[in-house]
């Protein structure tokens, strides 16, 4: 949730929320009514502080422009996102969310709300300890930053293949501690595409310990553009918009360009994963429980409601070490 706002955040994301569900004429209580969970929501996001130990390529957020947040706003926003969303995770982020002084009990309190709590960060200031504490405040999930672009200290000008060495202490170190899963999101950029292979190598080698592997292209603003930025008349300015871009090749990237790439590396990677979701033998009696089930549901994405459940997936599923697709309900989901 974006919180750089002054004024009254929440009358302005309650506006917001009435246009959007005006315009997509969507309506809100059977969208968010899977047939086994009230908890359906792929997720809420919160960030505690804007401060950040380190420098990524294509940042959208600025440095310590409002600091390090109140504890007890942020826990109303909390409250606000379960309201507006009935969300089942919400994921701290920043800034770096390990700088935020009060970033346990945070945790903490979206665990005794029953909401899976993931921190985004890059993993700069976790040690084997602090793992341990979140363990114990009731952490879900580490989606963690480590790209051969950052400005780390130690780390600097590092291929991705260099980095996995790096990725897998963060990987051994939250494996060892136990009950908290580990992800992973990648920047990827022309000057870096090349390495997908190696990483993802080091992901399938990997692949009972790390359940999650996003590889986004890189976005960010052509200088040539950034000065047309505009707030409510006034320019932005460049200086407060870090994902300006001097060079617009890094940018020229898409999602199609990193699936063939891995495509045509691993030629077996995206069939035995169909193969091991496809029903099998099971498919006749699942349709005889289910006539109206359509095995293409998803082939084609011609509603808002596939479009939805779709996304669900992808934010609440992981490939599992044996090629099949994994969606985890916790023992304190609500079924209806």
């Amino acid at each position: 949730m974006n919180t750089e706002c002054l004024v009254d955040q929440w009358s302005l994301l309650n506006e917001l929320y009435l246009q959007i569900n005006l315009i997509m004429e969507l309506d809100r209580t059977k969208m968010y009514n899977f047939p086994w969970s009230k908890t359906d929501n792929p997720g809420a996001w919160i960030e505690v502080t804007d401060i950040c130990n380190l420098t990524c390529p294509g940042c959208f957020r600025s440095n310590n422009l409002e600091g390090h947040r109140p504890l007890e706003t942020i826990k109303k926003e909390i409250l606000q996102c379960i309201k507006m969303t009935k969300c089942s995770r919400i994921s701290i982020s920043g800034g770096e969310p390990l700088l935020y002084p009060d970033i346990i009990e945070v945790v903490k309190f979206i665990a005794s709300l029953k909401i899976k709590c993931v921190i985004l960060s890059n993993g700069e200031l976790l040690t084997p300890d602090l793992a341990r504490k979140f363990r114990e405040a009731g952490l879900f999930q580490f989606f963690l930053h480590v790209d051969g672009a950052q400005i780390r200290p130690g780390w600097m000008n590092k291929t991705e293949i260099e980095m996995n060495e790096l990725r897998q202490y963060y990987v051994d170190m939250i494996h060892s501690v136990g009950r908290i899963k580990c992800g992973f999101n990648m920047t990827i950029r022309q000057s870096n595409l090349s390495e997908v292979p190696g990483i993802v190598s080091w992901f399938l080698s990997n692949i009972d310990r790390v359940n999650h592997l996003s590889l986004i292209a890189f976005r960010g603003i052509p200088v040539n553009i950034a000065d047309y930025i505009s707030h409510e008349g006034q320019k932005a300015g460049i200086n407060i918009l870090p994902d300006v871009l001097k060079s617009s090749k890094e940018n020229d990237i898409t999602s199609n360009d990193i699936f063939k790439l891995i495509d045509s590396n691993f030629e077996n990677i995206f069939s035995s994963y169909s193969q091991a979701n496809t029903l099998k033998e099971y498919t006749n009696s699942t349709l005889n429980h289910n006539p109206n089930l359509s095995l293409n549901y998803f082939k084609i994405i011609d509603s808002k409601e596939k479009a939805y459940w779709l996304g669900w997936i992808f934010a609440e599923g992981h490939i599992n070490k044996h090629g099949g697709l994994q969606i985890e309900i916790g023992l304190k989901d609500e079924i209806l």
